[in-house]
């Protein structure tokens, strides 16, 4: 992650602190994820729901990151892209769509729990959890390749 970060301020000129934000968010979105999976041991309960005040965190996070991206971060990519007549346009075409998969599922799961979490759900929660973390895990990867591409 780090070296990503030193990489991308070489490349970016002056939009390197808006991607720099991103990437700093992405890691704040993730490491609230762990927490609300019980990777962190620390904050780990046995067959309990997290408090909703973790999940409204999370839930927030996870909406300004996913957000940046398709109003800030993207669009500094494509513009990037067209501006240098870039080769990789095609690859951007070709991403993007892709990482809207996640951000259909980031909102449904935020719609569904940012407000509150009936008791009586905790499987369905924690398999709604687990199915983001799959497509957050997908979402960096493509992120990754877009920066990637264009850098």
């Amino acid at each position: 992650m780090q070296k990503q970060v030193g990489v991308t301020e070489q490349s970016w000129g002056l939009h390197n602190q808006s991607i720099n934000n991103w990437l700093l968010e992405r890691h704040k979105v993730l490491t609230a994820y762990c927490d609300l999976a019980g990777i962190n041991p620390n904050l780990q309960h046995n067959n309990a729901l997290p408090k909703n005040i973790y999940v409204q965190h999370f839930c927030q996070l996870l909406m300004d990151y996913v957000s940046a991206g398709h109003f800030e971060i993207f669009e500094i990519i494509l513009e990037r892209c067209q501006q240098t007549a870039s080769e990789h346009i095609d690859t951007v075409n070709e991403l993007c769509p892709k990482i809207y998969i996640s951000t259909d599922y980031a909102l449904h799961f935020n719609d569904k729990y940012a407000d509150e979490i009936d008791v009586n759900e905790f499987d369905e929660f924690d398999r709604n959890l687990s199915l983001l973390g799959n497509h957050l895990e997908q979402r960096f990867e493509l992120e990754d390749q877009l920066i990637s591409a264009v850098q």
